[in-house]
């Protein structure tokens, strides 16, 4: 499940699952999706009311971090 529309369709399932009753053990088991990624669908639903990927998700951190090792480096 690598690709953003692949992501995007096991959300919309596990969202729409989850409007139509079923708890997260049941979609789990439906669908064969994994615990963190059921609960993490819920999650964002919840919070944003929607299922998209959020912008700079993951990515602004992992700069963040080069850039305060560069920092570091430079003080020495």
């Amino acid at each position: 499940m690598n690709s953003k529309e692949d992501r995007e369709k096991a959300r919309i399932t596990i969202v729409e699952l989850h409007k139509n009753g079923k708890k997260p053990q049941k979609i789990m088991k439906a669908t064969g999706y994994k615990k963190d990624m059921v609960y993490k669908a819920l999650k964002r639903y919840r919070e944003t009311g929607g299922i998209t990927d959020r912008k700079g998700d993951r990515r602004a951190g992992s700069r963040d971090l080069r850039a305060c090792g560069e920092a570091k480096d430079k003080n020495r």
